[in-house]
């Protein structure tokens, strides 16, 4: 648009003139500074949130491996599997396979439970000393 009126014999000017190119520099770095601090601050948003899903996942499978400990614990509590262990330390020729095989389950499922802690037990370790965990 130009302004059609004349005052005083001025030329005829642009009624919307740009700012200037300095201003509109100014502003355009402004803006991109605040957008790169927008990223950085995304990015750091992102790796607190991730350690903090990695430790409630840690923290999980501990919680697990506790209540997985706690039921065969339990389980040996029962009379029936108490009296076969009993009777396995006592006089191991005189049980029968059912008993036996009671025994053998338990001591089976206390060995993996054992390896899995000592891997947790490793990992650990490992992270404590920054290195990685082995796969």
């Amino acid at each position: 648009m130009v302004d059609t009126l004349k005052s005083g014999g001025a030329e005829p000017r642009p009624a919307f003139q740009a700012a200037p190119p300095r201003l509109a520099e100014s502003v355009n770095r402004w803006l991109t500074l605040g957008a790169n601090l927008g990223v950085v601050l995304g990015l750091i948003i992102v790796t607190v949130e991730v350690r903090q899903n990695a430790a409630l996942t840690r923290a999980q499978m501990e919680v697990g491996t506790n209540d997985l400990l706690a039921q065969i614990e339990l389980s040996l509590a029962q009379p029936e599997i108490a009296a076969a262990w009993v009777k396995s330390i006592q006089s191991p020729e005189a049980m029968t396979p059912v008993e036996v095989r009671k025994v053998e389950s338990h001591l089976v499922s206390v060995t993996l439970q054992l390896g899995d802690v000592a891997r947790a037990l490793q990992d650990r370790i490992q992270q404590a000393l920054g290195a990685s965990p082995p796969p």
